[in-house]
Parts: C-alpha cells; structure tokens; sequence
C-alpha cells in the first residue's frame, strides 16, 4: 500500500469543485488492479480489474439527462456515490452551486443493516483479512441487506456488492453475507488482530499499517458521507 494510493482513495470523498473536482475525478476513475487473488472453492466470489468507467474528463455526464455538455453546471455527489448533475437537472433546479450536495439516492434515507452504492463498510474477499471498502455497486437494486455482524460462517445469501478495498486498489466482488456496515466495522474489527482471524491470504499490502491506514480513511469517509447526506 503507497502514500498515493491512500491519498486516491481520500479524494473519492474531498474532491474539489467545478473544473479541478472534473480533473480530480478522472483521476480518481483510473485505478490499477492488483493481482489476481486465489478464489475460494465455496462461492462465487471474484476479484478483477475495474470495469471501464469514465477516465476522461469528456466522458462524465449527467445522470438524469446522460449529456457531459454545459460542464460548468455539472457538479458530484458530495456523499461520494460517483453521481453527477446539471444544476438545471436537479429537482428542484439549482442556479447556483451548492455548499454541500447529495443526489437524490444518497438523499433518501436509508435503512438500517444495509448498504447502497456509495457506503463505506467492511468486507471480506476469499482468503483476505476483513478490510475497509466503498461500495461501487449492487446487484439487483439500489440497496442490499448486508450482515449485521461479522459471521464466522454462514450460507451466502446470492446478492452482492462489488467494493473498492481503500488503499489497495483492489476491486472485488463479495457475498452480502461477508460485508458489514462501518458503524460495526469500527466497533469489531477495528483490531488488525480481529481483522485478519482466520486470513491465510496476506500480500505485500496486508500489512498493519495499510490496515490502520485504511481505516482511518473509511472513518473520514464514512463521516462525510453522513454529512453530506444530512444536508
């Protein structure tokens, strides 16, 4: 784990605005995939490169009218969901950019014991020691119920999350059963004892230091979030 790689990982939640958040943003959309991880004989659980996203400032567009012209009215979602819109698009329109920005998805309030696209939580991947994440995706809809604690075992439930592990670069797709929300996270499995129990699968960026790293920056994250979201 490098001091650049954490730093990418931050920006996902303290871009700039307007112009310089454009740039930062596809900057933040080019990421590197780390080697292939051994999969696990009892799951469908997957590791793999970052699907092709925008990774050119041209290529972010709105999410509702799904044009990239009229830049200077584009603006993210501050609660870090990757959204972006034209003020002219939101609902109501906006004439001016906002303080703080959520779309209408982070918006909405969210029930308790799941996870949506944008959520920081903690996740398991094969083999691998618990670890912070975002969540890029859902399968199947905008939210999924995720475990309520860290399950020792437990039948998978077929829904999954693909997360970005902060700090590491690494995208993988894991079982709801193998996720669990921040709050929890922070509470269980803050210990990088606890974190790696049972883990066999520790590469050159399971270290303790990458862990304690990246769960400083899920806490961040995770808190600006929360306020973007409240408004």
């Amino acid at each position: 784990c490098t001091d650049a790689a954490i730093a990418l990982a931050m920006q996902l939640g303290d871009a700039p605005r307007k112009g310089q958040r454009r740039a930062a943003a596809a900057a933040n959309w080019t990421t590197r995939a780390a080697e292939s991880a051994s999969s696990s004989s009892d799951d469908d659980e997957r590791e793999r490169e970052p699907e092709s996203e925008p990774d050119a400032i041209n290529d972010i567009i709105c999410a509702k009218c799904g044009r990239g012209d009229n830049e200077e009215s584009l603006i993210e979602c501050d609660a870090g969901c990757g959204t972006w819109s034209h003020l002219f698009c939101c609902s109501p329109p906006l004439q001016d950019v906002p303080e703080v920005w959520a779309c209408p998805a982070c918006a909405a309030p969210a029930l308790a014991g799941t996870a949506r696209k944008g959520d920081i939580v903690f996740a398991k991947f094969a083999h691998y020691p618990w670890w912070p994440a975002r969540v890029r995706r859902v399968d199947g809809g905008r939210a999924v119920a995720v475990s309520p604690t860290p399950p020792r075992r437990g039948r998978l439930t077929g829904q999954g999350l693909e997360v970005l592990f902060l700090g590491r670069d690494v995208v993988a797709h894991v079982d709801a059963l193998r996720a669990v929300p921040i709050e929890t996270g922070l509470s269980e499995l803050r210990s990088w004892k606890r974190a790696r129990k049972g883990a066999f699968d520790l590469d050159d960026g399971c270290t303790r230091g990458a862990f304690e790293r990246a769960v400083a920056t899920a806490a961040d994250l995770a808190a600006s979030r929360a306020a973007a979201r409240a408004g």
